[in-house]
This record gives structure tokens, sequence and C-alpha cells, in this order.
């Protein structure tokens, strides 16, 4: 008995070894390939697409509604032929960490990413369509096209320009390649999200100045004011919270607008 324990052990422990180093080769592979190119982008979609060990995958980012879908010329079960589907739910996609969901459209199966955990049972039976699909979403992140947020895509003010805009306001977050845009929101919204200490971009100066105001709690606001130092910087507002030693006291959000300088 004693010896079946042992035989288990060593060969959990060869399986575990075996798979750290198979993780990490799958993943410096998808990272580091740099042949990938954009097929289309315009104000409609962003595409990408790159090919790994035969197979070829194309990821869109749908700029109105922020979605991103993946399609693979993988052998599908139910056809026989090429071509797969893949939904894609990111939870948090940066510079700094990854995390996904890839569904199978054809089995429901789903297959979760996680660049920080090393997770046996997903890297014995990940298809190579999902290592395509991170190395195509990690790519889109290294040149700063996009990030993803608790759930929520932001594309680089760049390609945001580009697209139709349907709100007066939308949310924002500051990286270090510049500011990226979210989803819409409606004015209630933006001043909530103020509120709470993100940051919004309004399509005038009069919009972010608005909801600037509403979002102070004594209905007083700081700016517009730029920042100073380097290119790409957007004007903007910040509310007041209260008064002290008569000075305003600057609520944490900013309140962007318009064009990058």
């Amino acid at each position: 008995m004693k010896c079946f324990k042992k035989s288990i052990a060593v060969i959990l422990s060869l399986v575990l070894t075996f798979t750290f180093i198979l993780h990490n080769e799958s993943k410096a592979e998808a990272l580091n390939n740099k042949d990938y190119q954009i097929v289309t982008n315009d104000e409609e979609k962003l595409v990408i697409t790159a090919e790994k060990g035969g197979v070829k995958g194309l990821m869109t980012l749908d700029k109105e509604n922020m979605k991103l879908s993946l399609i693979t010329d993988e052998i599908s079960q139910k056809t026989g032929e090429k071509g797969k589907e893949y939904k894609v739910n990111i939870e948090n996609a940066t510079n700094e960490k990854i995390e996904a969901t890839f569904t199978d459209t054809e089995t429901n199966k789903k297959y979760e990413i996680n660049s920080d955990e090393v997770t046996a049972s997903f890297v014995w039976f990940i298809p190579i369509g999902i290592v395509i699909g991170e190395a195509l979403l990690a790519h889109l992140i290294s040149i700063g096209l996009a990030v993803t947020i608790s759930g929520v895509t932001y594309v680089a003010y760049s390609e945001f320009k580009k697209r139709k805009r349907t709100y007066s306001h939308y949310m924002a977050v500051r990286k270090s390649k510049g500011l990226f845009i979210g989803n819409g929101l409606k004015r209630p919204a933006a001043i909530a999200r103020l509120k709470r200490g993100d940051d919004t971009w309004s399509t005038s100066k009069n919009n972010a100045k608005s909801i600037a105001k509403a979002a102070s709690p004594i209905k007083k606001i700081v700016g517009p004011e730029i920042d100073k130092k380097g290119k790409g910087k957007h004007y903007h507002y910040h509310s007041i919270s209260r008064y002290k030693h008569g000075k305003g006291v600057r609520m944490k959000a900013h309140a962007f607008y318009g064009a990058a300088r």
C-alpha cells in the first residue's frame, strides 16, 4: 500500500512538473509570436489575425458594443470542415494580467484563461484556437489598442474617435499609453461614475462641465485644465467635494472631454 501511494505521488509530481513546463512554453510561444496582422480597423470594428501550428485565428472587436469574438479554421466537430467560433468574455485584460473565458459555440465548453495561474486540466485539453485567442488578446493590449477592466473593454482614444458616437458621455480610464474609452453612459450613470471616483469622457466641454458640477456635493468644479507634460492629454474638470482653508478639495475623478492635445 505504501509503495502504491508513493508511486501515485511520484506520478502526480511528474504530471504537475510537465504541466508547468508545458504551460510556460505555450504561453511564451503565444505571447512572443510577432506574426500579427490588422485586417480591418474602421469606425465599426477592429479585426486582427495570427497563425500558429497551421491554424489561423481571427479576433474581432465590435466598436459599437465593445464585444470580442474569435473565429479559427480548426476542424468543426459537427461538420468536419474548417471553421470554429468562440465567444470571448473578458474580465481583465491589461499589460499586467489577462483573465478571460473562451466558449466554444458548438460544444458550449468553456476554457478559462488566467495569465497568473497554472491550471493542469486547462493545459492538457486546450485547443490551439484558444492559444491563438490569448495571443491575439495579448497583442491588442501590448500595442495599446484596447484594455479590459472588470469586464468592460476600453479602446484607445485614437481608435474611439473613428467610430460613430451615440452617447454624450462615456466611461474612461487613464493608462500609460493615454486615455481609453469604454461604454456609453446616460447622464445619471455618468454622474454616478464620477461620484465613485472613476473617470468619464464627454463629447463637449459643456457636457463634461455639466456632469462634473452635478457630481459635486456643493455643485462646484475646477477647470477646465490639462496636464502640462506629454502629448495625448485631454482637457478635463474636477468636481469639488468641499473647501478647506479657502481652497477647493478636488474629487478624484476626471471629467474629460474633446480631442487629445
